[in-house]
This record gives C-alpha cells, sequence and structure tokens, in this order.
C-alpha cells in the first residue's frame, strides 16, 4: 500500500525531539508553545526545501514523507533539522535531543515496514551521542551492535544471579538512577545511556571467582584489589556495543568526589554525571540490603550515610537531589 497519492512507495522518516518539558522549565506557558509553534514551522520551512512535507504526530514527534530524495538527500534534511533542534534549545544546560530513523523503497515496499524501519532507526539514534539520523543502511550496521548488546545483556543477567543480594538487585540500582536523574532535570539520551550503564555496571564480574562474587556488599570488599578491577574490565566488555559514555560510567562507577576512590585521583568534575548518580545508586542499594534482605527501601540509613558522605564520597548535588527524594 502506497502512502502517496501518487502511488509511489515514499522514503519516510520519524523525528523525535526529546527534553522540551525538561528544557522549557524556566519559561512561561504561554513563551513555551510560542517556541514549540515557531520551532515545528523551521521544521516546515526546512522541509519544503527539499520538496518533502513533515506532519506533526505527537509530543516531540514528526514523520517526514518525500517522493523523490534518495537516502543520502535524507540524512541532508536531517542534519538541517538538527541544527534547527539545536538552535531551539532554550536552556544550554539541558538541551533538545533530536533523533531520526528513515527508509525508502530500497529497503521495503509497503509503507508499515518502511514506518517499522524508520521507528526502529529512532530508537537505536537515542542511544548515540549527539543529534542523529540513522538510514535502514546504518540501521542494519546498528542492529549488529544491539545484537552484540543482547549477548552482553544476558552476561549481566548471568552475573546478577550470583550475587549474595535478593533477586532484583540490578532494577533497584537502576530505579535509583532514575530517580535521580528526573530531579537534577538529567533526560534524553544521558538518561538512556545511566539506564544502559546501570543495567551493565557489575558485567566486569563475570570471570571473578564466587568467593570474591559472595562478598558483595562488605565494605571491606571495596578495597579488595581484585574486586577494584572490574570496573574496568566492564567497561572494555562493553565500550563497542553499548558506547563510550556507557563504558565511562562503569569505568569510573567506584570514584569518589573527593578523587579518593578507583582510579586513583579521578574525582569531582572530572566524573560524567551520569558515574556520580550510578556510584550512589549502587551504595543506597547496597546499604539497604542487610544479610542479602532488603531492610527497607531505600532505608533511611542508607540516605543517612549519602547525606554524611556529601563532598568527600558523593557529589553534593545529588546528595542534595538524594535529600530531596528520600530524606524525612
Amino acid at each position: 500500500m502506497a502512502l502517496t497519492q501518487t502511488g509511489v512507495v515514499p522514503r519516510l522518516g520519524f523525528v523525535r525531539v526529546s527534553g522540551f518539558a525538561r528544557s522549557t522549565r524556566r519559561l512561561s506557558m504561554d513563551a513555551a508553545d510560542l517556541l514549540r509553534r515557531r520551532f515545528s514551522m523551521q521544521y516546515q520551512q526546512a522541509c519544503s526545501t527539499f520538496d518533502s512535507q513533515v506532519y506533526l504526530i505527537g509530543d516531540g514527534e514528526f514523520a517526514v514523507v518525500a517522493e523523490t530524495l534518495n537516502s543520502a538527500q535524507l540524512d541532508e534534511l536531517g542534519g538541517q533539522l538538527a541544527d534547527i533542534t539545536t538552535a531551539y534549545s532554550p536552556d544550554p544546560q539541558a538541551p533538545l535531543a533530536f533523533s531520526m530513523g528513515h527508509a525508502g523503497p530500497e529497503a521495503a515496499s509497503d509503507t508499515a515496514t518502511l514506518r517499522e524501519i524508520a521507528m526502529r532507526g529512532v530508537e537505536f539514534g537515542e542511544l548515540k551521542a549527539g543529534p542523529a539520523v540513522i538510514s535502514a543502511e546504518s540501521l542494519t550496521r546498528t542492529l549488529a551492535a544491539a545484537s552484540e548488546l543482547e549477548s552482553i545483556q544476558g552476561v549481566a543477567s548471568s552475573v546478577e544471579e550470583r550475587l549474595p543480594y535478593p533477586m532484583g538487585h540490578i532494577e533497584r540500582v537502576i530505579s535509583v538512577c532514575n530517580d535521580i536523574a528526573e530531579f537534577l532535570g538529567f533526560g534524553g539520551r544521558a538518561a538512556i545511556r545511566l539506564r544502559f550503564a546501570a543495567e551493565l555496571h557489575l558485567i566486569g564480574l563475570a570471570t571473578a571467582p564466587d568467593e570474591l562474587v559472595e562478598k558483595l556488599g562488605q565494605e571491606a570488599t571495596m578495597t579488595d584489589p581484585e574486586f577494584l578491577t572490574h570496573p574496568a574490565t566492564g567497561a572494555n566488555m562493553v565500550r563497542a556495543a553499548a558506547g563510550e559514555e556507557v563504558a565511562s560510567i562503569i569505568e569510573t562507577q567506584l570514584a569518589h568526589w573527593d578523587g579518593t576512590g578507583t582510579p586513583d585521583g579521578l574525582g569531582n568534575q572530572d566524573l560524567l554525571v551520569g558515574a556520580r548518580i550510578l556510584h550512589t545508586a549502587v551504595r543506597i542499594t547496597q546499604w539497604s540490603t542487610v544479610n542479602g534482605s532488603v531492610i527497607e527501601w531505600p532505608a533511611p540509613e542508607a540516605i543517612e550515610r549519602v547525606v554524611a558522605g556529601s563532598e568527600t564520597e558523593f557529589d553534593p548535588a545529588i546528595v542534595e537531589a538524594v535529600s530531596g527524594l528520600w530524606a524525612t
């Protein structure tokens, strides 16, 4: 079934712009609405110069239909739309995130399949750093990396089965990461990469002996030389499939704000925000578990210990978020 009246199978693209609410939080409602309208008009003007149409299909989501463009031309159009998105970010500290996927008749002859391919391109584009335009051809390469990532996720699941914690430990770490990130306005692709890092943060223990894994949660283990190697091992395992930022978060998950953790001397603003959030989330999860059982979620004692560690082990801005979320 063709999407256009001419009966031609078009090139179909989908665009997702995330972070509007976060980026416009300091604007009045009227100012934010005006910004959205001007933003959409800029998209329409850019698409018209490429003899294509753009339709608003949801909050921050657009469909692009082009009968005459080839893949390279839609890549070029996507680049212009990404530039418009960057220019319209009202808060430099919370930029809008742009992702576009597209597919044409060389990939499929029916619009349902084109739509599915383009939407998958959007989803994979959201995992990349910076604006992303994913064609059907590049999606094939991305899917190969995704298959490797699925294998890595399987390894991470097998590690969790060996942990001396109740099942669901990784999900609890992810949950704390998500809550802190949302409180700080840390969203878009950065939040997605943080979630991946949280899911995979213990993968470096895949080959560790059982006697080491069984000691997780004990403070003495945190300084065990063998234990301290697992973040670097894990980072090397995931770097090719999950990307450099996910690997860096995993590699520096044991670093302290004051530079006394591992790697030695790395701290403060040298650490990615994601690494600081992950370290805090892991400690809250550990300190909420006693003798293999979750005592309370999150345990007040765990929150108190994080607050006490502000400016030493923990980033004070993240401690403030933890206090705002859970302190009584």
